[in-house]
């Protein structure tokens, strides 16, 4: 897992074990729905807000709104 600040954000690479998620479905080239969501907690409390890649704050029960990530293979 990496991730490297760009000029505009940020890049993030992550890994999936194959049998581990979709149910060991995972194909090379494959498109499946993706999100990602960072939170802001500045004092351990509560959340104070959070951004979203893609979607809604209802992604955690709505996947509609999910962006579309495309599965590599590892080099």
């Amino acid at each position: 897992q990496r991730v490297q600040r760009t000029d505009d954000g940020y890049t993030v690479e992550i890994q999936l074990r194959a049998g581990s998620a979709l149910g060991g479905r995972l194909r090379e080239n494959t498109a499946c729905g993706f999100d990602i969501a960072v939170n802001d907690d500045d004092d351990g409390g509560d959340r104070d807000g959070w951004k979203v890649w893609q979607g809604t704050v209802d992604n955690p029960t709505d996947p509609s709104g999910w962006g579309t990530a495309i599965l590599a293979r590892q080099e």
